[in-house]
């Protein structure tokens, strides 16, 4: 990735997406050094690399859950390979385990209805 690039976030986002949001993939994808691709991050995010990569990958988890219904059916949409890492990973980053979250949801549909 050329330095007058790395600003591109459609970019970043759209190699995360394809790295499997995997720190060593995304440096080859970027064709970038592991030390490179982590000074860029944080001089572009502000923080550590696996932390922006987490919260890309767990992004559009509400989504799912919305549309899929099962925290399971989610967490292999995402490219979990199991539910109780999703499920953790949820918890941390939105403070409210995926099932909780669900069962919001169903009390916002019966208190609407």
């Amino acid at each position: 990735m050329a330095r007058s690039d790395i600003h591109n976030l459609g970019r970043w986002r759209r190699l995360a997406r394809k790295s499997g949001y995997r720190v060593a993939v995304l440096a080859a994808n970027m064709h970038i050094s592991l030390r490179q691709l982590r000074r860029y991050a944080h001089e572009i995010f502000g923080r550590e690399l696996r932390s922006w990569l987490k919260e890309q990958r767990l992004s559009p988890a509400k989504r799912e859950l919305k549309r899929l219904h099962r925290v399971k059916d989610a967490a292999y949409a995402l490219g979990f390979e199991q539910a109780s890492h999703f499920s953790r990973e949820f918890k941390k980053l939105y403070g409210v385990p995926p099932a909780g979250f669900l069962a919001g949801l169903d009390r916002q549909r019966a208190v609407s209805r």
